[in-house]
This record gives structure tokens, sequence and C-alpha cells, in this order.
């Protein structure tokens, strides 16, 4: 809330209002018999009115939205109204008996009989002026409070769709990037070397190659899976790894049992084998060693750091894919960091499906 044209012009009328009120309060008690000297007193006395409720309203109207800053709603309505009841009414009442001895002593009305009787009305007009004032301003700063909720209600509404929205394409997106054909090229590279060297391999491969895209049919759909169940996956992919890379690759995983029923996005812990897979050399002269562990409340995926140097910039791809996921959780963002040794990758666990 604040001042505007709209609010002056208000004050004006109610300045008026509050003179005619008592000069026909006059009329009726029959204190005037000169009718140009009641129209003389009432246009000098609606001046006065004027001039003092404009004065008084925009000086408590300033006191009350600063208050309502000062003390917005959410640390208790009961504590503003204390404090503007403290100050407003003061205020109000202290301005009016300062305006009244000033008019008073410079034109003294001719109705009234003595400076009590000029002082006490004015402080009775103060009084209910400000108590009005208070309640329409409580009213108007309600009704605000109100329309901005609704408005943040819609806002978030909206933007909950957008994320599901987006979550969907993201889940497409990542669906799409795991059947991929360098992954698909280089496991038939790998299954038809089996099949000529180690049949009953061969087979084993098999199931666990069908194992991997069962999953990631199985997922495409979900915002987040069991812990367990991303391992039971990545135990398929590790076993797929492992055959093209021998010796070269070693992977450690030890996840606490008391994870395995939280949750994390589906794909997040593949995501991150495949990135460590794809930019690091894995030779017999370089091995390269990835270990999957948890803290109190992530996930972490580390690996010794040897970047291929035949490899282009990274675009990133599946670690944005990762981060984008995560932003439809509140407070649940992964962090990825990088020193001479070790890419660290930590993924928030989520101990509750939202």
């Amino acid at each position: 809330m604040r001042i505007t044209k709209r609010f002056v012009i208000i004050f004006i009328i109610a300045g008026l209002v509050l003179s005619l009120i008592f000069y026909i309060r006059y009329l009726f008690r029959g204190d005037y018999d000169d009718v140009l000297l009641f129209t003389r007193d009432f246009l000098i006395n609606s001046l006065i009115s004027v001039i003092i409720t404009v004065s008084i309203s925009l000086t408590v109207l300033s006191i009350l939205i600063w208050l309502q800053k000062k003390h917005p709603w959410n640390e208790g309505i009961m504590k503003r109204l204390f404090f503007e009841i403290f100050f407003t009414y003061p205020v109000a009442i202290g301005m009016i008996l300062v305006f009244s001895l000033i008019t008073y002593s410079i034109y003294p009305p001719t109705n009234v009989t003595s400076l009590n009787e000029h002082l006490f009305n004015g402080a009775l007009v103060s009084f209910i002026m400000n108590s009005v004032l208070v309640a329409i301003s409580e009213g108007i700063f309600f009704f605000d409070q109100w329309k901005h909720s609704l408005v943040e209600q819609e806002k978030l509404k909206a933007e909950k769709e957008k994320l599901q929205r987006e979550n969907i394409e993201i889940q497409y997106e990542t669906l799409k990037n795991q059947v991929n054909p360098h992954f698909l090229f280089n496991s038939l590279n790998v299954l038809s070397s089996l099949i000529q060297t180690d049949p009953s391999k061969a087979e084993e491969f098999v199931d666990e190659f069908a194992s991997v895209y069962r999953y990631v049919l199985d997922v495409k759909d979900k915002s987040l899976v069991t812990v367990k169940e991303e391992l039971e996956f990545i135990e398929s992919y590790v076993f797929l790894q492992k055959i093209r890379f021998e010796k070269s690759l070693n992977i450690k995983i030890n996840i606490p049992e008391g994870f395995m029923l939280d949750f994390i996005p589906p794909l997040a812990l593949q995501i991150l084998l495949e990135n460590t897979i794809k930019h690091n050399q894995i030779t017999l002269e370089k091995p390269l060693f990835v270990e999957i562990y948890a803290d109190d409340e992530s996930l972490i995926v580390r690996n010794n750091l040897q970047l291929r140097s035949d490899m282009q910039d990274s675009t990133g791809i599946g670690l944005n894919n990762i981060k984008e996921r995560y932003s439809l959780f509140q407070n649940k963002n992964p962090h990825f960091s990088q020193d001479d040794k070790y890419f660290i990758a930590k993924i928030p666990i989520i101990t509750k499906e939202k």
C-alpha cells in the first residue's frame, strides 16, 4: 500500500463531510439565526477541516505504511496493531489539539462556548477519524496481501506445470541419450568378440545388456527411483563396461543398506559413470578407478583424473541433465568439483518421494 492521489481526494471529502456533520448539528441545536454568519463559518471551518484532515490523515497513513513494512503479517497481526494504536492515536490527537489551539486563537468558532469544548470536539473527531483510518488501512492491506497470495499461488502452479513439462522432456532426452549409437556400437563389438571367444560369457553379456535397456525403458516416465533400483541397474551397466575394459577399469561401490529405500533421479549414477569413462584415459598403464559411496546426504562418485588428450571441450549435457532434474526438488542441488587428482560428483539423496 502507498499514498496516492486517490487517498488525498478521499481525505478532502472526509474533511468536508466532518465539517458538514458538525454544522448540521449546530443548525438543529439552533446555534445560528443569521444565514450569512452560518455560511461564512461553514466555509471557513470547512477549509480548516480539510487542511487538518488531510494533514493528520497523511501523517497517520505514512506511519501505518511504515509499520506494515516493519511488522508484516507473518510476524503477527496483534503486534502490529499494538504499534499502530501506540503510535497513531497520540500523533493524531496531538496534531488536532495543536491545530485546534491555533485555529481557536486566529478564528474562534462563534458556536463554541469555550476552548475546552473546542479541544474536546477536535479530540473526539481525531479519535473517530484515526479509528476509521486504521480499520480501512488494515482492510486494504489485507486485501492486497490476499490478492498477492492468489497471484503467487497461480505463479507457483504455472511454475510447477512448467517444471513437469520440462521433466518429461528431460526424461525423454535422457532415454534418447542413453540409447545412443556409441554405446550400442561398442557393446555389439564386444558381443561379437565374445561370441567367438567365450559363448557362455556372450550369453551373460546379452542378459545384462537387455537388463540395461529394460531399466531405461521402465524409468522413462519416473522422476525418482530408489537407490536400490539404480544400483541394481548400475551393476548390469558396470558388467558391460568391465567386459569391454577388463582390468583397466576398477569400480568400487559401497552404499550402506540404510540408503537403499531413499530416492535419486533415474540414470543419475549411470550418467556420471558414462561421463567418467568418456572423458578419461582407460588403459592397463593408466587404469581408471571409480568409487561410489555415500555420506549423510549424498551419493558420491569420485574418479582419478586422467583426461583424454583427444577430447574436445565438454558440452556438459549429462551434468546439466542431472541439475535440471534436481531443480524439481527444493534445496536439492548436485555439486561437481575437480582438482589436480580427482573429479568428484555429489548428488543429493531424497529421503521422501515428492
